[in-house]
């Protein structure tokens, strides 16, 4: 392409370049003023530097970058971006401050000078620019051939936008539509069974009590598969409600000092698996920054899953302490365990460990990631630990003595 090779390289050889003429003024001068009087002088003197204050002042990145990638000129917020002044970046190449884009110009620059001959064509793509300070921030650059008078091309234009903002919400969105597509597959197929239960046993007692064969033992039966096909129902509606409300910031949670050895044997005693439960707490453990009712639900669930992936006949262990200012419960089961990374991805919303899916356990993955926020709302932890598949799981739940600082009194 003619034009490309010959205007750049002009550019990068400033001793072959002829002066052009002074342009003739495009309208009649008034008398006694011309190109050359000190008011004209002055006017564009002025135009240049109301010029270099508004690109000094875009909040954008931008740069008139010559053929050979050198800076011709740069504004303030390259200037920070780099970490040094205007004055020491012109002359520079891209290259020494920031290699990805120094190969972006290198690659805009050989793929013009490659193709079909006129003036290429602008280029916008994302890449991520390590600021002076040490942050990452994804940018969108947008390359682009300058041109002067008669179209001689005066350099590269270089524009650097911080959209690191924009691209998080849009991936935030992106994960909230896969959620929500999640959530419709996996709630359809949670909801199905209790609800085909609760079908199946009125059918049958419509039936029984049709043909008069509804006798106190069936229908004892088929209350009861209705009730526990009900509660199931009632479960996991209350995980959906209170995954709502969580993430509208309308949870009640209401924390004081409370014993987690009384609320512990309370939930044990009324538990089903609460046979197999061993607790120990060691004597003196001192009260929890916690709001009861939230524990008992914390603990129920951390029971459920035990008593769930766990054998019918072994222990469940419970241990409680005292822990860097706070009390630690330690719930630890003998049952399947968690696979390589599965110890985070469960206290994700609708997170399933791969072992669970594949041996077709029920649930929405939804209770885990409750109860972590139920405890972070009082200050606490909760966390999992396994030592692989088949060897069981320990979950942790850590709550401060006292209130957290920022909370402020406690109430």
């Amino acid at each position: 392409m003619a034009y490309w090779r010959r205007t750049m390289a002009h550019q990068n050889h400033p001793q072959t370049m002829t002066t052009r003429p002074a342009a003739p003024p495009s309208a009649p001068q008034r008398e006694g003023w011309s190109p050359n009087t000190p008011a004209r002088e002055s006017e564009a003197t002025d135009r240049l530097h109301s010029l270099d204050a508004l690109l000094g002042a875009s909040p954008d990145a931008t740069a008139l970058v010559a053929g050979d990638g050198r800076y011709l000129h740069v504004n303030d917020a390259l200037a920070r971006l780099a970490g040094v002044s205007r004055r020491s970046l012109i002359g520079r190449a891209v290259q020494d401050f920031h290699p990805d884009i120094g190969q972006s110009i290198a690659r805009y620059l050989e793929d013009a000078r490659a193709g079909e001959p006129g003036t290429p064509m602008p280029r916008e793509f994302d890449l991520t620019v390590t600021a002076a300070n040490g942050d990452d921030l994804e940018m969108l650059v947008c390359l682009y051939p300058v041109t002067g008078v008669e179209a001689r091309l005066l350099g590269l234009g270089l524009s650097l936008t911080d959209v690191t903002a924009q691209r998080r919400s849009e991936r935030a969105l992106r994960e909230a539509n896969a959620l929500k597509d999640e959530f419709l597959c996996i709630a359809s197929h949670e909801l199905r069974n209790p609800v085909a239960t609760v079908r199946g046993a009125a059918q049958l007692l419509a039936r029984s009590l049709k043909r008069g064969l509804l006798d106190e033992e069936r229908l004892q039966t088929h209350l009861e598969a209705i009730l526990a096909a009900s509660e199931h129902l009632a479960a996991l509606t209350d995980d959906l409600l209170d995954v709502s409300r969580l993430q509208r910031g309308l949870f009640p949670v209401r924390p004081r000092r409370a014993s987690l050895r009384s609320l512990t044997d309370r939930v044990v005693a009324g538990h089903p698996a609460g046979l197999r439960c061993r607790v120990r707490a060691m004597q003196g453990a001192p009260l929890a920054y916690v709001d009861p009712e939230r524990f008992e639900q914390i603990l129920e669930n951390l029971l459920d899953n035990a008593h769930k992936y766990a054998p019918g006949n072994s222990p469940i262990e419970l241990d409680l302490g005292p822990l860097d200012d706070g009390v630690l419960l330690r719930v630890r089961d003998y049952g399947m365990g968690l696979p390589p990374g599965g110890a985070e991805s469960i206290f994700r919303p609708f997170g399933r460990a791969s072992n669970a899916i594949a041996n077709n356990v029920p649930g929405l993955g939804l209770g885990l990631y409750i109860c972590r926020r139920i405890a972070e709302q009082t200050g606490g932890r909760l966390w999992a630990a396994s030592d692989g598949e088949g060897v069981g799981s320990t979950f942790f739940a850590w709550f401060p003595c006292d209130p957290p600082a920022q909370s402020g009194s406690e109430p």
